[in-house]
């Protein structure tokens, strides 16, 4: 699953903690009930430590949250009464991958990054899916595998003689998930092209 681009790393030895935001798209047309734009956005925490010069190896977290609201009419009664409802998703990716690249100098880089993948979801429908314990409350909840590849471009900069580095990074792939069962309420896959933006710290 996990492969591993072996080039040169500029910045080979460099620890890294990072915080990043997300954006993963899905063709798949169950996404359309939990999502207007057909995308999930996230935020994510990722650290790695390098095992050999050409190898970092990374450990990461990713979660996201998207909604939807449906309105509908009551055609038990005379009225006419409007209904409303509202679905709501939060996954939650745990990343486990590798990281290696070349650059022309040390303070900046292209890479290559590869990942197995678990998500966890929970998938919400009523009035208030952002309260857990709302009376009346659907709930379902799955989990499910993956796999991400990416390349990626990053810029460090030094901060004075402290040995390390604020570093900024933008990357671009796609992510592929096995259909993972939310109970009754939805089957859903994840796959698409993702990118991700973030800054962090080398030392």
């Amino acid at each position: 699953m996990i492969s591993l681009l072996l080039v040169q790393s500029a910045l080979a030895g460099d620890r890294e903690l990072d915080l990043h935001v997300a954006v993963q798209g899905t063709d798949d047309p169950g996404w359309n009930l939990l999502s207007e734009d057909g995308h999930l956005s996230s935020v994510g925490l990722r650290a790695g430590l390098p095992v050999h010069k050409y190898v970092t190896v990374l450990a990461g977290w990713e979660h996201g949250a998207s909604g939807m609201e449906f309105n509908t009419y009551d055609q038990s009664g005379d009225d006419g009464s409007e209904l409303s409802f509202r679905t709501g998703s939060y996954i939650n990716q745990f990343q486990l991958g590798v990281k290696s690249g070349w650059g022309p100098s040390h303070w900046a880089k292209f890479y290559g990054v590869a990942s197995a993948d678990v998500l966890y979801g929970i998938v919400r429908v009523d009035d208030d899916p952002d309260d857990d314990e709302n009376p009346g409350q659907v709930q379902a909840e799955g989990v499910g595998v993956g796999a991400l590849g990416a390349v990626g471009f990053e810029t460090a900069v030094p901060l004075g003689k402290s040995g390390v580095s604020l570093a900024f990074y933008g990357e671009l792939g796609y992510t592929w998930t096995a259909p993972f069962n939310l109970g009754d309420v939805a089957t859903i896959q994840v796959d698409g092209v993702s990118g991700r933006v973030g800054t962090g710290v080398r030392f």
